[in-house]
């Protein structure tokens, strides 16, 4: 069945006549959408009723459908009240501003006028409060000590407690100037037995120095860490450094002597890696006590493929083809590889007792998704408003996701590198 998309902003009109809807767009098109070669009653009458109901409300995203079908599946935007707005820590004061909107140019929704075109900030507002609020958004929240603070408080709700030598885990300032690891976070939460100099040594031998680190911990000292790939090679070479690292991590967690090394990448593709890069995989008599597990999700160049593939069905959608080919994006088999690999690891971690690290390549991408999804899981504080903030800084944003390269927004330049490894930009200190 081709699917349809209409997007909210473009639709002028429309018009419910039985079980017929008409939409009228602003490109001069009139979609139909017949609900009465439904020939269940009960599935044609929920699917009018779900129609009249979510239709173009105030806070809707797009409308989809099956065209000359039913149904309509939406994304609706939460509204948030003036006290939940009032929780929000951190941010500064932002003075209200007001717009004018010069309602002879509206071109909105017919229903819901809305204009975005001539519309003037009003003259209340003077050049000395602009610039106040100016600083204020440049100085506080994003300045590198106020990151700094957030980095200190979330390990401490981990259970990280500054100069107490009985505590699990301790913070090393290792990579205060980016020194160690320019793609790592300023502070970085180790076992407490692991000296400044055995973290010097075990990130050489880790790809661009992303050695393991502890990015969340249960109550009962289970961690949750993630770096990047060995850099083992053909001869399978050896750093006793990064093996006692591994090993420290694994004695924190008093309820199991396993420990998991989670590879989110196909067998092959590390394979691969280790021969013709000199990097590759832990191996398992290296790592004490330690299991490792592949996962199978494909690199960042399968994914582009799938998503520019998805982008291509979407704009074909009257194909008579066109289930076929969706199923031919490979889309939802990489979603699905993706939320199976975090779900085990929850459960390796709160119900098998296991430590596990997560790595895959370089460390930013499949290795970013597994271990948010994987807290999202574990821990409720992530499910809040705030904690959600938290959980994107810390795995995306700290731990240096290539935001610029992945969504070719750097330079003006659409076009994407070929290879993978290709520089990764430093990072400046008032990179939060």
């Amino acid at each position: 069945i081709p699917a349809l998309t209409v997007p909210h902003h473009s639709v002028y009109d429309y018009d419910i006549d039985g079980d017929t809807i008409k939409l009228e767009t602003k490109d001069y098109r009139t979609i139909t959408i017949d609900l009465g070669q439904i020939e269940n009653a009960t599935l044609r009458t929920q699917s009018l009723f779900m129609m009249k109901r979510y239709l173009l409300p105030n806070d809707e995203k797009d409308i989809f459908a099956f065209a000359g079908y039913f149904s309509v599946t939406r994304t609706k935007t939460p509204s948030h009240s003036e006290t939940d707005l009032n929780r929000l820590q951190g941010f500064p004061a932002i003075t209200s501003v007001k717009v004018e909107i010069n309602s002879s140019q509206s071109n909105g929704h017919k229903k819901y006028p809305q204009s975005y075109g001539g519309g003037t900030l009003s003259s209340k507002v003077s050049a000395e409060e602009k610039m106040s609020l100016y600083m204020q958004l440049k100085d506080s929240r994003y300045h590198i000590s106020h990151t700094k603070d957030l980095i200190r408080k979330e390990y401490r709700r981990l259970g990280w407690k500054e100069n107490d030598k009985n505590c699990p885990f301790r913070v090393t300032k290792l990579n205060e100037n980016y020194e160690l690891c320019e793609t790592y976070p300023t502070l970085l939460l180790v076992p407490q037995n692991a000296k400044d100099n055995l973290i010097k040594r075990a990130a050489t031998h880790r790809s661009r120095n992303r050695l393991p680190v502890i990015t969340w911990s249960n109550s009962y000292n289970i961690s949750l860490a993630r770096s990047s790939q060995p850099q083992a090679g053909a001869s399978h070479k050896r750093n006793e450094y990064d093996e006692r690292l591994l090993l420290l991590l694994n004695e924190m967690n008093t309820y199991s002597e396993t420990f998991v090394i989670c590879d989110c990448r196909p067998r092959v593709n590390a394979i691969a890696n280790q021969y013709m890069k000199g990097k590759g995989f832990e191996s398992g008599d290296n790592y004490e006590k330690a299991h490792i597990i592949f996962f199978d999700i494909q690199n960042i160049h399968e994914m582009r493929k799938s998503v520019n593939a998805l982008k291509k069905c979407c704009e074909d959608q009257f194909d008579s083809n066109w289930l076929k080919n969706l199923h031919e994006t490979q889309w939802f088999q990489h979603i699905t590889k993706i939320i199976q690999c975090s779900r085990r690891c929850a459960n390796m971690i709160d119900k098998d007792r296991y430590s596990v690290l997560v790595h895959c390549s370089d460390g930013w991408d499949r290795t970013a998704q597994v271990c948010c999804l994987a807290q999202l899981l574990l821990d409720p504080y992530y499910r809040t408003f705030d904690g959600f903030l938290i959980l994107v800084q810390k795995e995306w944003l700290w731990f240096g996701h290539k935001f610029a390269d992945r969504n070719a927004n750097y330079n003006g330049s659409g076009s994407h590198k070929n290879n993978d490894d290709d520089n990764h930009s430093k990072k400046k200190k008032n990179d939060s």
